[in-house]
């Protein structure tokens, strides 16, 4: 989320506007203001008409833009004509609404404050895939130690079988065998 407010601001700049308050800076519902945007596409910003999925970012521009139309509607302008009126450039000029200095600075911190924690976090993500890879490399060493021990259990068994089976002949045999002719398989 905070990758995503960072690329907003980059993107778009923080003088962009949701449609709510775009749409009631221009004087209309926000119902409208979506209709004016599907309905007049080519006369907004790429913000104002983000792909499917995207949030919208309405700029001062696109803000007396759906004032314009909403003034040549109210005059019984057609969707032609009102097409031709943005097409030459006509637009309703609207008192810009900027913030004051200290909620600029404010939000340019906010912004700052973002970014140092966006770069926190892949630091420690970096941190946390290093480790990662460490723990891999443990369990490798581990499954490698296990089989080796895996192999010589094994064979141990197999040689006590055999020293079992030696004894068993000789013992059926009526030999006595001591410990270290059955060692050595002498007997």
């Amino acid at each position: 989320m905070l990758a995503y407010y960072c690329a907003y601001v980059q993107t778009y700049g923080m003088n962009t506007y949701p449609v709510g308050k775009a749409a009631k800076l221009a004087d209309i519902g926000p119902t409208t203001a979506r209709d004016y945007l599907r309905a007049f596409p080519e006369y907004f910003t790429d913000g104002a008409t983000p792909p499917p999925g995207s949030r919208r970012a309405l700029a001062w521009q696109d803000i007396e833009t759906l004032a314009t139309i909403k003034e040549l509607r109210q005059q019984g302008n057609k969707d032609e004509s009102i097409r031709a009126s943005l097409a030459t450039g006509e637009r309703v000029s609207i008192q810009s609404h900027t913030d004051d200095t200290e909620a600029s600075g404010q939000t340019t911190a906010l912004v700052a404050q973002l970014s140092a924690a966006a770069a926190q976090w892949e630091a420690t993500a970096g941190t946390i895939a290093e480790e990662r890879d460490h723990l891999r490399q443990q369990l490798e060493t581990a499954q490698d130690a296990r089989l080796a021990a895996e192999i010589r259990a094994q064979d141990a068994q197999t040689e006590l079988r055999i020293l079992k089976e030696l004894t068993q002949d000789k013992t059926a045999q009526g030999e006595k065998t001591g410990f270290w002719q059955r060692f050595f398989g002498r007997g």
